[in-house]
């Protein structure tokens, strides 16, 4: 006779599986994002969509205004809830009025060396170039 599974049980297979399609949904958007800056394309990708996140709160050309790139870059992982790469976070980061660095060369190498020096609170994705999430996301399984 088989018993059926407890909701405790449930709940930790649901989240095996969201784990498994947030895996398989990172490695899908790094397939079109080299892909598409292999046809010479800019990113367009779903799975950030600051647009997204634009539509959900008001003022969000001024969102960023005066925060650092790391604070800016923490809110927009929590909002998604899933790792990004780094050129997701700093479209989300420029489109929520971040100002004080504009070139996106200088802030992509500038946030990538901050994000890894935090280690206590950003995580790099292994195996997935300039991807990061936040540490409690993998400390939580």
């Amino acid at each position: 006779m088989t018993t059926l599974p407890t909701a405790q049980e449930l709940l930790k297979h649901a989240r095996k599986e969201r784990e498994l399609l947030r895996t398989w949904l990172a490695s899908m958007d790094d397939f079109i994002r080299n892909l598409e800056r292999f046809l010479g394309m800019r990113h367009t990708a779903e799975q950030v969509t600051m647009e997204n996140i634009a539509s959900q709160s008001p003022a969000t050309s001024l969102r960023f205004k005066g925060a650092t790139s790391v604070a800016a870059a923490e809110i927009i992982l929590r909002e998604n809830g899933a790792p990004m790469h780094l050129d997701d976070i700093i479209d989300a980061i420029l489109k929520g009025g971040y100002e004080k660095q504009r070139d996106q060369k200088k802030l992509y190498f500038t946030l990538f060396a901050n994000l890894a020096r935090k280690a206590k609170v950003f995580a790099k994705v292994p195996e997935k170039p300039a991807t990061f999430g936040l540490v409690e996301w993998s400390q939580k399984r």
